[in-house]
């Protein structure tokens, strides 16, 4: 627990504390029906009022599509005031000016209740306004809502990363009792599981971890970015979902975008709003046309799209074709609208069945695995995949080490062991590709993909038809041997 903030850490007096509590409780005809969380709430609140402390108290309530008054938390303030055995008054809104002139007339040792959270959209998106919102109503925040800790949403991680933060009383019995958990026990013990949602929450034992992420180093990873960021926007070249993923594990606000010169030059961006997907570019941007043609090619309309190329007929009639950019990028749809961008339309491989291939795909899975640090997927008209592959010198460093080598490249090329380490890299990239878009066969490169040996673009982009000239009869004796 020292990892952790407590409640002790925060000084309450005279403070307006923003308590983020789990009362998400069953209603029956208006009523509380079962008041186990509300209970279970109370020792926090109380030892906040006992401080001196202003409390605002935050939860959702069910899942309700708006504003549904029959999930208000208007009961849940009346039975958390007759359990308590203090008055708690209910503020109808979440954020915004009448909110914050309500918590204004809170006095020391008084309660308050917001409305439910998920009344408003940003919610469940972790939208930095509503982020904003929340913490404007507040000196410091206090999370205690063990049920809900793991979810990123504004109530839980936005409004941490802006506020002092600490875990609440209920937060810190939790961890303890995990923490004897993974203490050697005399006896053994069994741990019962349940839930209708289980299958969508974290593993029991990720639990505290990322409660102890949300309120000890997410705030200070944002103070390390000046304490004011609201996002960061990548563009120019495709983002590694993963590496999207783990900035907002951070709480760090990673949105991509998409566009082109011709399209002035923002087609779309990913936002709080339509909801966050690393592996997405977001939806197309206000009055901004997309479709997808029928080979796949993302096609775009609108007045942010060029009236053409500058003494050069021939190339806009090329890619403008009745109003429509034909952008040369492959991509799709997902359910949400969101746009996702699969590979570079010249870039497409078709082998010789007439499948298509996106080699971009499988290139950055390929260069994810630590023995491989770049990588071109061949095989146009061919009956499957091959690799060109680029060991990574870092790696290949630790494999000699660690085998006695000396590690002469020449040599390791030659080197059965060695191909079979970056083999087993294949492999594991293979388990998650369908059939034709596995690696079958490879051979190493005779160094890296330069700008200077040319086979790199200056923004890092692999120029294809300078590798296979140099490479093509090398990957072509693949199909033959």
């Amino acid at each position: 627990m020292a990892s952790v903030p407590s409640l002790d850490s925060i000084d309450a007096a005279g403070k307006t504390v923003l308590v983020r509590s789990d009362l998400n409780v069953p209603l029956e005809s208006g009523s509380v029906g079962d008041d186990y969380r509300i209970r279970a709430s109370l020792p926090t609140i109380r030892a906040l009022r006992e401080r001196g402390a202003r409390v605002v108290v935050c939860s959702h309530l069910g899942r309700p599509e708006g504003r549904d008054p029959e999930l208000s938390t208007a009961p849940v303030a009346e039975s958390l005031a007759t359990l308590g055995g203090f008055p708690v008054g209910h503020v109808p809104g979440v954020i915004g000016a009448e909110v914050a002139r309500a918590v204004k007339r809170l006095g020391p040792g008084e309660v308050a209740l917001l409305e439910n959270t998920r009344y408003e959209p940003g919610e469940k998106a972790n939208d930095p306004a509503m982020a904003d919102g929340l913490a404007a109503l507040a000196d410091a925040y206090v999370l205690d809502a063990f049920g809900s800790a793991h979810r990123a949403h504004a109530s839980t991680v936005g409004v941490a990363e802006r506020l002092p933060s600490a875990a609440g009383l209920l937060i810190e019995a939790e961890l303890s009792a995990f923490e004897s958990l993974q203490k050697p026990s005399r006896h053994p013990y069994v741990v019962v599981l349940g839930g209708a949602k289980i299958s969508d929450k974290l593993r029991l034992i990720d639990r505290p971890a990322q409660v102890a992420v949300n309120a000890l180093f997410k705030p200070k990873i944002s103070k390390k970015f000046g304490g004011r960021l609201k996002a960061m926007v990548s563009g120019g070249a495709p983002l590694n979902p993963e590496i999207g993923i783990f900035f907002q594990s951070l709480g760090l606000t990673f949105l991509q975008g998409y566009g082109q010169t011709e399209a002035a030059p923002v087609i779309s961006c990913n936002r709080p709003s339509a909801g966050l997907r690393m592996d997405t570019v977001g939806p197309p941007l206000v009055d901004t046309e997309v479709r997808i043609a029928d080979d796949g090619e993302i096609l775009v309309r609108g007045e942010l799209v060029m009236n053409g190329y500058w003494r050069n007929e021939a190339e806009t009639a090329r890619v403008l074709k009745d109003g429509w950019l034909h952008t040369g990028d492959i991509g799709e749809f997902d359910a949400a609208g969101r746009i996702k961008i699969t590979d570079r339309k010249k870039d497409l491989i078709i082998n010789d069945k007439g499948d298509n291939v996106a080699p971009q795909k499988i290139e950055g899975m390929l260069t994810l695995q630590p023995e491989i640090v770049q990588a071109m997927i061949y095989g146009d008209r061919k009956p499957y995949m091959v690799a060109l592959i680029v060991p990574d010198p870092e790696w290949t460093q630790e494999w000699c080490a660690a085998n006695g080598d000396a590690c002469n490249f020449i040599r390791l090329a030659e080197n059965s062991e060695y191909r079979t380490a970056i083999g087993h890299a294949i492999e594991r990239v293979n388990k998650d590709l369908s059939v034709t878009e596995r690696v079958r066969r490879f051979i190493l490169a005779d160094g890296p993909f330069a700008i200077e040996n040319e086979q790199l673009t200056p923004s890092l982009k692999i120029r294809r038809h300078i590798i296979r000239h140099v490479y093509g009869e090398r990957l072509d004796a693949l199909y033959r041997s």
